[in-house]
């Protein structure tokens, strides 16, 4: 009697721990805008603070880095933007693939604001690198 009543736990315990394993990692949000890890060993991701001299004027940037099919995103894109704490984000090629109040910005480069999206392809053929940045990052 006593084999068979372990042998009938055995399985509730197994079926208890996995759906437990099961609402853990459920519960975890990882779309768009979470935060995400750019792993250490990617050192163009540092986002160091590097003096560029621009017409005499010393000024602060930052790097830009995206690491594609990241498996702890669900949107597979872990961003950093010009320094940005890392964030799960979305390829775009305007603000209409973006999600909320999110832009999309090229990941090299930046705005000149002539009112030519820098994301859109060229007639050259070219389509530039560019992801949906979440407001917080934008700042």
């Amino acid at each position: 009697m006593r084999l068979f009543f372990a042998v009938t736990t055995a399985p509730a315990t197994l079926a208890t721990a996995f759906f437990g394993l099961v609402l853990s990692v459920a519960g975890c949000d990882t779309g768009f805008g979470q935060p995400c890890n750019i792993p250490e060993n990617i050192s163009l991701c540092e986002g160091t603070k590097t003096d560029v001299e621009d017409g005499g004027v010393m000024t602060e940037t930052s790097a830009s880095c995206a690491i594609n099919q990241y498996a702890r995103c669900e949107t597979k894109i872990c961003l950093t933007y010009k320094g940005s704490d890392a964030f799960c984000s979305i390829a775009c090629i305007n603000d209409d693939d973006c999600p909320g109040k999110a832009l999309c910005k090229p990941i090299i480069g930046g705005d000149d604001n002539s009112g030519i999206n820098p994301c859109e392809p060229s007639d050259a053929g070219f389509t530039p690198e560019c992801y949906c940045v979440k407001a917080s990052a934008l700042q």
